[in-house]
């Protein structure tokens, strides 16, 4: 994802093959937990690199092979990051970057037929939870439960509101970010407790998602 050559080639073999290009999901990323005064420039480079500067590559990669002259619907990957990301300031800023510039290529390439959106999921229950170390996984489930939906999103929440974004359906809407955390975005520290119930009601179709047996996750309030 960080190699142009390598994006190049991988857009051009999918358009060669398939004769069309409709709809780019631009999911890739990774970050590492550290506050800022434990990051290292080069930690710091590469998750923006791998987030930030990846997006940009397959975005424009698109445009050139197919998307240009034939339009499209782009969806990227953001995070809750509107009110910074303590331990991840590397991602909060690389992804506050991407949704700046899905607003300009929303106006940019407009005359082009192609509408640019981005997600933002809340802490989703994927697998790639399970790559965190275990103090992580365990104060995020307790986080979960105190939150106002008192769980954890799924995977399938989020496939949901990436298909609706890149179907007819949302052809009038471009340069938005479709918030999909449950409302965990307006919980802070309150008088009255929010959390803690049996949780709203969830849709777990996804047939591909991870086994949680065994890790924090697991217990029966987030079933």
């Amino acid at each position: 994802m960080r190699d142009e050559a390598a994006v190049e080639r991988v857009v051009g073999s999918i358009v060669e093959k398939h004769g069309r290009l409709d709809g780019v999901v631009h999911n890739a990323g990774g970050q590492f937990v550290a506050p800022v005064s434990k990051m290292t420039p080069n930690g710091w480079r590469a998750v923006i690199d791998l987030n930030l500067n990846s997006t940009f590559l397959v975005l424009t990669a698109a445009y050139r092979h197919w998307m240009r002259d034939h339009g499209g619907a782009i969806v990227c990957m953001l995070a809750d990051i509107w009110t910074g990301y303590p331990a991840m300031a590397h991602m909060s800023a690389a992804r506050a970057g991407i949704e700046n510039l899905c607003w300009t290529l929303a106006m940019e390439w407009a005359r082009n037929d192609i509408r640019i959106n981005c997600i933002a999921p809340g802490t989703i229950l994927s697998s790639g939870m399970l790559t965190y170390p275990r103090e992580v996984q365990e104060f995020t489930a307790k986080e979960a439960a105190a939150s106002p939906p008192a769980r954890l999103g799924t995977e399938s929440e989020v496939s949901a509101g990436i298909v609706f974004l890149l179907s007819p359906a949302a052809a009038y809407i471009t340069g938005e970010t479709l918030r999909v955390d449950g409302g965990a975005r307006f919980h802070k520290a309150r008088l009255l407790p929010i959390g803690g119930h049996a949780g709203t009601t969830r849709w777990d179709g996804f047939h591909l998602r991870a086994d949680f047996s065994g890790t924090p996750f697991a217990k029966k309030d987030l079933e």
